[in-house]
């Protein structure tokens, strides 16, 4: 049975506030060497939303920061939930992308909703004040679909003997109405197969799938187990 996502949160915050927290894995982001620690630098508040519902929550969280000993350099740690510069945590990220991108008539207004009513901001657990805007799931799957080669991603998949088969040169049928123009078709059609390889591994999506990662911090030399 799947953990709701504010319960995985506070065990996340648990753990870190009774010092049950696990280091960084393989090597530093900073200077992509493998030092003999990381020492807990320090933990920055920092609120993420989540979907409830009809209602968008917000819960506060702790992310911590390591200190690599070779370059003396600080770096954050996102726990499975979050994302660099993202509000929302994944789950809702990753379902709200594919409530669009898996029915032909679902159109961006209509993924904002939830039983037929719209998706809104509850504010100070009062009368909903506004509400969650239509072009945020697009913006999600444009973020999502800025993504390198699958080969990359999973450069385990070479070694598959239905290499040739493989999800990640195939990608689900594209309702023609969910696209203007080749770019956008292009963009698309990366995140279905992102969504669509993760749901064939029963796993969540890799960490290093994601762009702020893959591109600034280099993830060809070294690759990072988050817990």
């Amino acid at each position: 049975m799947k953990i709701p996502i504010q319960a995985t949160i506070r065990q996340h915050t648990d753990a870190i506030i009774s010092g049950y927290i696990a280091g960084p894995k393989g090597c530093c982001p900073r200077c992509f060497k493998k030092p003999k620690t990381f020492k807990l630098h320090e933990c920055r508040r920092r609120s993420f939303r989540y979907i409830v519902g009809n209602f968008v929550k917000v819960i506060m969280t702790l992310l911590p920061r390591w200190k690599c000993s070779t370059c003396g350099k600080t770096f954050t740690i996102y726990p499975s939930f979050a994302l660099p510069h993202k509000r929302y945590v994944l789950d809702d990220i990753k379902r709200l992308s594919k409530k669009y991108l898996e029915n032909e008539q679902q159109t961006y207004c209509m993924a904002v909703t939830h039983g037929g009513s719209p998706i809104g901001y509850e504010e100070d657990d009062k009368n909903v004040d506004h509400f969650l805007a239509p072009s945020t799931p697009w913006r999600w799957i444009r973020w999502l679909g800025n993504i390198r080669s699958f080969e990359i991603q999973f450069p385990s998949s070479r070694d598959r003997k239905d290499q040739q088969n493989s999800i990640f040169y195939e990608t689900p049928p594209i309702a023609s109405k969910k696209y203007r123009n080749s770019r956008r078709l292009m963009i698309i059609q990366r995140v279905s197969a992102v969504l669509h390889a993760g749901q064939e591994f029963n796993q969540p999506i890799p960490r290093k799938f994601f762009p702020h990662l893959a591109t600034s911090f280099s993830w060809n030399c070294c690759i990072y187990s988050f817990p």
